[in-house]
């Protein structure tokens, strides 16, 4: 059985992004090759070509094409469904990811599409490969949406969720171009020891996606971890075969949330493993003992969710029961621990203002907190913020997703204009290090300070007027420390990339 997985990874306007390695569509891979089945990937991290994509179809023949797609890329996802049925007419074409789990019943309506899977992939595509490669009926494949022949919708249920994750193969690196991608060529080896997520942020797609999952599998925990054994196993793995491996950026939600997990692998990493990491937490767990847990295992740097700044914005808006004194607590023990941070925020959030957003911009000048990301929020189908946004006039279309999360906002709120909002989120570091300096001044001057760059920077005209300027904020960004204008992390010493054992197909 032939089968083609495309994973649509582009991000317009930046000229080096490599790609990401995604840990779902590698598993799904990897379950698919175990089963004995022909399985290529397409990773596309730039524009699509027809002619090229018409070359690839034509040397592989494939069975099955399965496309996986968050948000932000189904257009070009559905592009490729477009093709492939002209292409490939006797492929079976289907669709899955965040996106297709979140509206698979508006996706299967696409006559591009046969079939749309929710959830995890892993059961469902191999029983699909089965079917397929056996001539036995595939439509009732478990987790599947599609057309019946008179043109009504079906949905099949999802089989339950993988509780024990130790019995999947590892994921599938070889198919990717691993040591070139976005992470792995500074050295670094994506990785997730979990699958799910405890909390219920409103702007989140992890609370929409687990009600997708309790809809036929109420019983089952949509949290789930590995065992310390098997993780380790696949880490020592990663090392042996990928010999470019200098750290380990761990992508879990919330790494060290289970603490006996958390102790017997920091019992074991250091001597085992040793090598340094980066992972994400949630605010709120960051405790005395999860931090020198994480310092003994070798974390060089805590990703965090500050989100904002403003305490009611964090508690009535985003579902985040977090403090001001929480999240200042959270910071103070990763710096006394020597563990950097960086974090990440959102500007544009409905019901935000300008002196909210200025909270959040002060909040991160005050603490000397690192940010990583500073983005525009966006909203996500299915999410109770997506939901709040519609019944407020503040999104006109309900399938609608911006294209980054950067370049601008796609709602349309009371408080802030669009331009204010790429204002704040285009200079973020310039006006996080103007506020961090007038810190510094004598309480008196400070206070004066602060209110004029208050109304300055709340001054709804201000993106206007700064138009002629632009190119020279550009200039003053590029001077700030690197740790808050840059997406990403360095290992202290720089590593170069030596390739694989084996090359990728």
């Amino acid at each position: 059985m032939r089968i083609l997985l495309i994973y649509p990874d582009h991000l317009p306007g930046v000229s080096d992004y490599k790609g990401y390695f995604y840990q779902g569509l590698a598993s799904i891979a990897a379950v698919l090759l175990k089963e004995g089945h022909d399985t290529r990937l397409l990773h596309q991290t730039s524009s699509p070509c027809f002619d090229g994509y018409a070359k690839t179809l034509h040397s592989f023949q494939p069975d099955i094409i399965g496309i996986s797609t968050t948000s932000n890329l189904f257009p070009m996802a559905h592009q490729f469904a477009k093709w492939s049925r002209t292409l490939a007419p006797q492929a079976l074409i289907l669709c899955g990811g965040i996106h297709a789990t979140l509206n698979a019943e508006q996706i299967i309506k696409l006559p591009e599409f046969d079939l749309v899977c929710e959830g995890e992939g892993e059961i469902a595509l191999a029983h699909l490969a089965r079917a397929v490669e056996t001539g036995a009926p595939w439509e009732e494949t478990p987790g599947m949406w599609r057309r019946t022949h008179d043109g009504s919708l079906r949905r099949n249920p999802a089989p339950a969720p993988i509780i024990d994750l130790d019995t999947l193969p590892w994921p599938n690196r070889d198919l990717w171009n691993y040591p070139n991608l976005q992470m792995e060529s500074r050295g670094f080896a994506t990785v997730m020891l979990s699958r799910g997520c405890h909390q219920h942020c409103t702007y989140c797609c992890n609370e929409a996606i687990a009600k997708v999952y309790r809809r036929d599998n109420a019983k089952h925990p949509y949290f789930r971890q590995r065992s310390v054994t098997s993780s380790i196993a696949e880490l020592k793995a990663l090392c042996d075969r990928y010999p470019f491996i200098k750290a380990f950026n761990f992508d879990d939600d919330n790494f060290f949330i289970n603490l006996p997990w958390a102790r017997e692998f920091t019992a074991r990493y250091p001597t085992e493993i040793g090598l340094p990491f980066t992972c994400n937490l949630f605010p709120k767990l960051i405790n005395e003992e999860r931090v020198d847990l994480l310092a003994r295992a070798g974390c060089l740097d805590l990703r965090i969710g500050l989100e904002s700044g403003n305490e009611r914005i964090r508690k009535e808006i985003l579902g985040r029961n977090i403090s001001d004194e929480d999240m200042r607590r959270a910071y103070r023990l990763c710096r006394e621990a020597g563990i950097r941070t960086r974090s990440f925020v959102m500007v544009g959030i409905p019901g935000e203002s300008t002196k909210e957003i200025l909270d959040t911009i002060k909040f991160v000048a005050h603490e000397r907190i690192g940010i990583a990301q500073y983005s525009i929020y966006s909203p996500f189908e299915k999410t109770a913020l997506h939901k709040h946004c519609l019944e407020n006039g503040y999104l006109k279309s309900e399938f609608r997703a911006d294209k980054d999360y950067y370049s601008g906002s796609i709602l349309s709120l009371p408080n802030l204009t669009k331009k204010q909002i790429l204002m704040f989120r285009r200079y973020f570091p310039v006006l996080v290090t103007i506020y961090r300096l007038s810190q510094n001044l004598p309480d008196t001057i400070q206070r004066v300070c602060m209110t004029l760059l208050d109304n300055i920077f709340s001054w709804r005209w201000l993106p206007h007027a700064l138009n002629p300027l632009s190119g020279g904020l550009k200039i003053v960004k590029h001077l700030i420390p690197a740790r808050l204008n840059r997406n990403r992390i360095h290992l202290k010493k720089s590593t170069s990339v030596r390739p694989a054992t084996a090359p990728s197909p």
